[in-house]
C-alpha cells in the first residue's frame, strides 16, 4: 500500500513538474514577443522592416529582415515580433532609411512606441537605453566643424578632453540600469571608434578648411593613443557604422599618405585600384569584406574623373571580391551598388523620369528624344551653380544654332513648400535657359534616384535615341566642344570643368 502511495505521489510530483515546465516555457514564449508601434511619413502605404543591426550593410542597405509590416495611409505601423534574445535592431523604410535615427536595443517583452522624434516604452530599461544616443548628442553636440581648423596640438587636447568626458558620461549613465553587459560594451566601443574617426577626419580635411588647399596630412602627423589596427582586431563589433567608417577612413589615410598627389591630374584615375591594392595587403576576413564594400561610398567621386575606366575597374573589383569574400553580407551590398552604377554606363538607356515644370505640367525625359539632351541637376542654394549663370546663358545661345540640342534643368529642392516657392522666385528673378523641372526631395526623389546624384551641379549627356553618352558630362564651359566632337563622330568625353 505504501509502495503504491509513493508511486502515486511521485507521479503527482512529476505531473506537477511537467505542468510547471510547460507554464514556464509558455511564459517565455509570450515574453519573447516585442511590440513596436510607430508613425512615420515616409512609409505611408509602404513596408516597414525590422532588422538586426548586425545585418546592416550601410546607411541605406541591409542584408535580411527579421520581420516586416505594411504601414497604413497615415504612416502608422505595428510589429509584433518574437525576439529570441536581447540585441540591437533597426527600423528601416522600403528604401533603407532608418525610421528611428538610432539603433534600438530590444529585449523580450518590450513594448515601444515611436514617432519621428519621440520614444516611449513599457520599462525604464527599454526607455532609457534607447534614449541614450539622443541624450548623448544633446549633451555633447557635434563640433568637428569648429575643431577642423585648429592647430594639431590644440585639436589633440580638445579631442582628448571631449571624449574623456563622453566616456565618463556613458559609464555613469548605464551604471544604475539593469541591462546586459553588451549594452555598455557597445557604447564604450562607440566612443573609442568615434575618437579615432575624428582624428582621421582631421588628417583628411584640416588643410582644406584651414588653408583652402586639398592636401591631406600624412597619417603619422597625429598620435593615435589607441592604435587603429588593434581596435579593428576586435571584429565582434564589425557591424557598427563607426567600425565600418574607421576601416574606410584608415584605408583612405593610407592612400593619401603613400600614393596620392593632388597636383597629379590623373591621380583619381588610379585611385580606385590603388585603394583596392591597399585593402588586399592590409585586411583579411570580415575586415576585407567591409573595406571593399566601403569603396562604393566614393564611387560618385571617381566616376566623373575616370569615365569609361571607372566601369571596368568596378567590375574587376567585383570579380576579386567574389573570389575572396568572407560571407555574402557585404559582397551583396557591393554587388547591388555596382549594378546601380552599371546602369549609367555609356550606351545604356537613360533612366526615364517624369517631373513637373514651372506651370505644374508633368514633363518626361522621353519627350526630348530626337535631340541631344544636356541635363543639369542643381538647386537654388548651390552657390557653385548660381554664381555661374552667365555660362549657362551663353551655352543656351550656342544651343540655338542647332535644331537637335536641348537643355533640361532639374532643381533638386527640399520637399517643403517654401523651397519649391524659392525655385519659382529664383527663375523669375534670375532667368536662364529653358525646360525647368523640379525634383522635390532632392537626391531622394524617386524619379531621379537612378542617376545617383551625390553632388551638384551634375551634368548628364544623352543621345537622340535616349541612350547615355556620359552620366557625368563636362560643365557649360566645355560641353559644346564635347558635343561637336560627338556629332562629328569623334567621341572623346572629358569630364573636367
Amino acid at each position: 500500500m505504501n509502495v503504491l502511495l509513493n508511486k502515486t505521489n511521485n507521479m503527482y510530483k512529476l505531473s506537477c513538474f511537467i505542468v510547471i515546465l510547460f507554464f514556464l516555457f509558455s511564459c517565455n514564449n509570450e515574453k519573447g514577443v516585442v511590440h513596436i508601434e510607430g508613425n512615420h511619413p515616409s512609409v505611408k502605404n509602404k513596408k516597414v522592416y525590422l532588422i538586426k543591426t548586425k545585418d546592416a550593410q550601410g546607411y541605406q542597405h541591409f542584408h535580411k529582415a527579421v520581420d516586416s509590416a505594411f504601414a497604413d495611409k497615415k504612416g502608422h505601423y505595428i510589429l509584433n515580433t518574437d525576439i529570441q534574445k536581447s540585441d540591437f535592431y533597426q527600423l528601416r523604410n522600403n528604401v533603407g532609411h532608418k525610421l528611428w535615427g538610432n539603433d534600438l536595443f530590444l529585449q523580450a517583452g518590450d513594448s515601444i512606441k515611436l514617432s519621428e522624434t519621440k520614444l516611449t516604452a513599457n520599462s525604464s530599461e527599454a526607455s532609457e537605453v534607447n534614449k541614450f544616443p539622443r541624450k548623448l548628442s544633446e549633451k555633447f553636440p557635434h563640433k568637428s566643424h569648429e575643431w577642423i581648423t585648429m592647430p594639431p596640438d590644440e585639436f589633440m587636447n580638445t579631442v582628448s578632453d571631449h571624449y574623456s568626458k563622453i566616456m565618463s558620461f556613458t559609464k555613469d549613465y548605464f551604471a544604475p540600469l539593469e541591462v546586459p553587459p553588451k549594452v555598455l560594451n557597445r557604447y564604450t566601443k562607440e566612443v573609442k571608434l568615434r575618437k579615432l574617426n575624428m582624428k582621421l577626419n582631421y588628417l583628411q580635411h584640416h588643410n582644406l578648411y584651414a588653408y583652402g588647399e586639398w592636401y591631406p596630412m600624412p597619417i603619422d602627423s597625429l598620435s593615435f593613443d589607441q592604435p587603429i589596427k588593434k581596435v579593428l582586431q576586435d571584429t565582434s563589433w564589425y557591424y557598427l557604422e563607426n567600425y565600418q567608417r574607421l576601416i574606410r577612413k584608415y584605408t583612405t589615410a593610407q592612400y593619401h599618405t603613400h600614393f596620392f598627389n593632388p597636383l597629379d591630374a590623373n591621380a583619381d584615375r588610379r585611385g580606385l585600384m590603388t585603394r583596392k591594392a591597399i585593402i588586399d595587403t592590409m585586411f583579411a576576413g570580415i575586415q576585407k569584406d567591409i573595406a571593399l564594400a566601403t569603396l562604393t561610398n566614393d564611387f560618385w567621386r571617381y566616376l566623373p574623373a575616370m569615365q569609361d575606366k571607372f566601369f571596368k575597374d568596378i567590375e574587376n573589383i567585383l570579380g576579386y571580391f567574389k573570389e575572396t569574400k568572407h560571407s555574402d553580407q557585404f559582397f551583396n551590398y557591393y554587388k547591388k551598388v555596382y549594378q546601380d552604377y552599371k546602369r549609367l554606363e555609356p550606351g545604356n538607356p537613360a533612366p526615364n523620369f517624369t517631373l513637373r515644370d514651372t506651370s505644374g505640367q508633368k514633363i518626361s525625359l522621353n519627350q526630348f528624344y530626337g535631340d541631344y539632351i544636356y541635363i543639369t541637376f542643381w538647386n537654388t542654394m548651390n552657390s557653385v551653380f548660381t554664381s555661374n549663370l552667365d555660362a549657362y546663358r551663353s551655352l543656351a545661345k550656342d544651343f540655338d544654332y542647332y535644331d537637335n540640342l536641348s537643355m533640361v534643368f532639374i532643381a533638386l529642392q527640399p520637399r517643403e513648400k517654401a523651397a519649391q516657392k524659392a525655385w519659382g522666385y529664383f527663375l523669375r528673378n534670375y532667368p536662364f535657359g529653358e525646360n525647368h523641372l523640379i525634383a522635390p526631395g532632392q537626391m531622394d526623389n524617386n524619379e531621379i534616384q537612378p542617376y545617383l546624384i551625390e553632388a551638384i551641379p551634375t551634368h548628364v549627356l544623352i543621345d537622340p535615341e535616349g541612350k547615355i553618352i556620359t552620366a557625368r558630362a563636362p560643365g557649360p564651359d566645355k560641353i559644346m566642344q564635347t558635343i561637336e566632337k560627338i556629332m562629328a563622330n569623334q567621341i572623346q568625353i572629358s569630364s573636367s570643368g
